[in-house]
C-alpha cells in the first residue's frame, strides 16, 4: 500500500498510517473552493437532477456557447472535457511514444498519462521559490515533442505573467513543440494576465483549465481546452460520444453566469492566504509565496516533516504530502486556504505543536 497520489480520500491516508480517523476531519489537501458551489447549483438542483433522464447533448452545444461567449473565443477553439483530468489522459494519448518535457514540481498526472502511453519523459525541476531559466528551458526544448506546464503552479502556487509565458511559447513554437499550459487554477489569481490568447499568435500553445475548482463541483468533472481548432479536430475524434453527463453540462452554464461569486471567492483567498502567512513566519515555518488557494509550508527547525504530518492527522487535520512531487520529495507539505474558522483551528494546532516540539 502506497501513499495517495492525489488530495482529498482522507480515509487512504488513515488506512496507510493505521491511525483511527476522529469523528470530524478538515481535508486541507483539496484545493477546491473553500466556499462550496454557487447557491444557484443547490437552488436549482431539482431541475438539474431531472436531466438524468435523457443522453446528454453529444456536442454540448449550450455549454459551448456560454464559454465562447464568456471567454470571447469561437466555439472551434474549445474542448470540453470530463475534468481536466481527461484532457490531459486524451494528450498523453496523443503524445503516444514521443519525447515529453515535463517542469517539476508539478501535477502528477502529466507524468502518469505520458508513461502509459510510453512516452519518453525528460524533466526540467525548478526550485519552490526560483524562477524559470529561459536558456536552460531551450535547452531542453530542441528534443521535445511537447512540454507540460502548470501555471499557477500546483503545488508551489507560483505564477509566471504573460510577458514571460511568452517567451516560453515563442521557444516551443521555434522548435515546433506544443506548449500546454495547465491553468486550472487561474480563477483564484487576484491578478491575472490574461494569456489565453496567446494560442491565436501561437498555434504551438494549448491552455488547459478547470470548471470544478472555483465552482467546486469537482464531483461532477468539467474541464476544457483552448487550442488551434486544427489541433481541436485531430483530437476530439479519439473522445467518446458522451463524456460529459448532463447534469455537468447544465451545471457548467449555471456556474458560467457567477461572475460576482468568483470576485468574492478571490477577495476573501487574498485576505486569509496573507494572514496564514504572516502568522506561519512567526512560527518558524517557511512558506511559499503562493497566489493562489494553496500554499507550500517547510519546518525550518527540522528536515522530517512525517511526525508533524501524522499529528496534524491524529488532530484531524489533513494536510498534503509533497512525497511525489519529484523536486519537493516529501519536504514540504501543501495546505489549501480555508475559511476562516478553519483556518485559525490549523493555526492553533501547529502553534500547539511548536510548544511540545
Amino acid at each position: 500500500m502506497s501513499l495517495p497520489l492525489h488530495g482529498s480520500n482522507p480515509d487512504y491516508l488513515y488506512d496507510y498510517f493505521n491511525l483511527t480517523k476522529p469523528e470530524k476531519v478538515i481535508d486541507f489537501s483539496v484545493n477546491t473552493n473553500p466556499f462550496g458551489m454557487p447557491k444557484q447549483l443547490s437552488d436549482n438542483w431539482l431541475q438539474l437532477l431531472s436531466k438524468v433522464e435523457d443522453y446528454p447533448d453529444p456536442k454540448n452545444k449550450q455549454l459551448l456557447e456560454a464559454l465562447s461567449k464568456k471567454l470571447a473565443i469561437n466555439q472551434s477553439h474549445i474542448l470540453l472535457g470530463n475534468g481536466a483530468a481527461e484532457l490531459i489522459s486524451l494528450l498523453g494519448f496523443y503524445l503516444r511514444k514521443k519525447s515529453v518535457l515535463i517542469v517539476q514540481p508539478t501535477f502528477s498526472e502529466y507524468e502518469r498519462m505520458c508513461k502509459v502511453h510510453d512516452c519518453k519523459i525528460t524533466y526540467y525541476t525548478v526550485e519552490p521559490e526560483e524562477a524559470i531559466c529561459l536558456k536552460r528551458f531551450e535547452k531542453y526544448v530542441k528534443t521535445q515533442s511537447a512540454v507540460f506546464f502548470c501555471n499557477p503552479n500546483n503545488p508551489t502556487g507560483k505564477y509566471i505573467r504573460k510577458a514571460e509565458l511568452e517567451k516560453m511559447a515563442a521557444i516551443c513554437e521555434k522548435y515546433n513543440c506544443l506548449f500546454i499550459v495547465d491553468e486550472a487554477f487561474y480563477d483564484f489569481l487576484s491578478d491575472y494576465d490574461e494569456s489565453v490568447e496567446l494560442h491565436v499568435k501561437y498555434p504551438q500553445m494549448i491552455f488547459l483549465r478547470s470548471l470544478t475548482k472555483i465552482y467546486s463541483i469537482a464531483g461532477l468533472r468539467l474541464g476544457y481546452l483552448v487550442a488551434d481548432p486544427g489541433f481541436i479536430n485531430e483530437i476530439k475524434k479519439y473522445l467518446p460520444h458522451w463524456h460529459i453527463n448532463a447534469i455537468a453540462s447544465a451545471a457548467g452554464r449555471l456556474c458560467l453566469s457567477e461572475v460576482d461569486f468568483v470576485k468574492e471567492t478571490r477577495a476573501d483567498i487574498f485576505k486569509e492566504r496573507h494572514f496564514m502567512y504572516e502568522a506561519l513566519k512567526k512560527l518558524s515555518f517557511k512558506v511559499v509565496k503562493s497566489e493562489v488557494n494553496y500554499y507550500l509550508i517547510h519546518d525550518q527547525l527540522t528536515n522530517e516533516l512525517k511526525p508533524l504530518f501524522i499529528y496534524l492527522l491524529k488532530q484531524g487535520l489533513v494536510l498534503r504530502h509533497t512525497v511525489n512531487f519529484p523536486g519537493l520529495d516529501g519536504k514540504w507539505l501543501r495546505i489549501a486556504v480555508k475559511t476562516k474558522e478553519e483556518n485559525r483551528i490549523l493555526l492553533e494546532a501547529l502553534t500547539r505543536w511548536r510548544e511540545i516540539n
